[in-house]
């Protein structure tokens, strides 16, 4: 009988996963879908080279921002190690070497 509950809540979680692949697959299409009609709207209303223009435009654009964001991002990963260094030493602050040694343990509460 266990065997059994076990292979039925396998069955039910992949299942889920289908159901929830699915759901993923179905948002993507529609995504792509859209920017795919955006792009061919694009074309239709400007002329060929106007149209690589713009989407090279765009593309160097978002480049920029990428590039922007992964600045931000480091400058933000130093910022945390320099905040968890300085929580750090904050912490060997309160130590004291002799209690330690004695066995005590301090409470600050």
């Amino acid at each position: 009988m266990k065997i059994n509950a076990e292979k039925l809540l396998k069955q039910k979680n992949n299942e889920w996963l289908r159901q929830d692949l699915c759901n993923v697959i179905s948002l993507l299409a529609d995504r792509l879908s859209s920017v795919l009609q955006e792009l061919e709207e694009c074309r239709k209303n400007t002329p060929n080279s106007h149209f690589a223009t713009t989407l090279g435009e765009r593309i160097a654009t978002l480049e920029a921002e990428n590039s922007s964001l992964k600045d931000e991002n480091e400058r933000l990963a130093k910022e945390l190690k320099e905040y968890e260094i300085l929580v750090s030493c904050s912490d060997l602050d309160n130590f004291n070497p002799a209690h330690f040694q004695q066995g005590e343990h301090i409470n600050e509460n």
